[in-house]
């Protein structure tokens, strides 16, 4: 879930370069002169410093045009869209195979790390973790500025919940963020070499034999209201594969469903209830 060697090094090749210009305006750390000067200062003080750009993101704007490093056009370019950096709490929900999925304010963002994979600082058994952070636009993708405190707090299954959701829903609808770039156009999803399989035939057949199952006084009281409720399952399948995106025909066919559950759940309590 990291990026390549190749583009984690050039995230921190732009990025060190703009925390010692940052350091020179905003004066946080005396003697910084050159990139070497800020490697040899304590971690703390780099925080500092970091805390100095993000605080000011006019700095970008400064450094992409005194341009003291003599980077590319290119490097420049990529400097400037740090502009959209989006800094804040977060959610780290869960690891995809190459991103990990980041959750703030209902929004869901995958990002990928740069030298260290996500798991190796924070444990998948950790998972849901609060964390602070900075993303930051990279070539189409998100990554971090490298820095994640955390906060050592167990989440209970409500919050857990909510943050799976959080999830799930954004994958269903493709509303994951991916880029924080906004000349970054959403991706479209490549069309699947395999066809979606046909189950409307199979779902008539299903819906033709349903309609030949019926209750009766003379059969066991739970028979008519099951078989209304695989009559109202198949029917909301039916709708599923006829029209996926008409919502409100989807909601009444699920009503039907819950409908027919609850005249089972009834029988339930009745069967419960009834004198020995």
């Amino acid at each position: 879930m990291t990026t390549s060697e190749q583009d984690a090094e050039l995230v921190w090749k732009l990025l060190w370069e703009l925390l010692v210009f940052a350091n020179q305006r905003k004066k946080v750390v005396p003697g910084i002169r050159s990139l070497e000067d800020y490697h040899r200062i304590a971690a703390e003080r780099k925080l500092e410093i970091r805390d100095a750009l993000w605080g000011n993101i006019h700095l970008i704007d400064d450094f992409t045009k005194a341009n003291p490093a003599g980077f590319s056009d290119q490097e420049l370019k990529i400097v400037s869209t740090w502009k959209h950096c989006l800094r804040g709490g977060f959610y780290i929900e869960r690891y995809l195979k190459d991103r990990a999925i980041f959750i703030a304010a209902g929004k869901v963002y995958a990002v990928q790390a740069l030298h260290t994979p996500f798991d190796q600082m924070i444990p998948r058994n950790h998972l849901p973790h609060q964390v602070e952070a900075v993303l930051l636009p990279f070539r189409g993708k998100i990554v971090y500025d490298g820095v994640l405190p955390g906060y050592n707090i167990t989440f209970g299954g409500g919050i857990k919940q909510r943050l799976r959701e959080n999830y799930l829903a954004a994958k269903q609808a493709g509303r994951i963020i991916e880029s924080l770039d906004p000349d970054d156009q959403p991706k479209k999803q490549p069309a699947s070499a395999v066809p979606a399989p046909d189950w409307k035939p199979a779902l008539e057949d299903l819906a033709r034999q349903a309609g030949k199952i019926q209750g009766g006084t003379r059969q066991h009281p739970f028979n008519s209201p099951a078989f209304g409720l695989i009559k109202a399952s198949i029917e909301l399948a039916v709708s599923v594969v006829d029209h996926p995106d008409d919502l409100d025909d989807l909601w009444s066919e699920y009503n039907k469903v819950v409908r027919a559950i609850r005249k089972v759940h009834t029988l339930f309590k009745r069967a419960e209830s009834a004198p020995d």
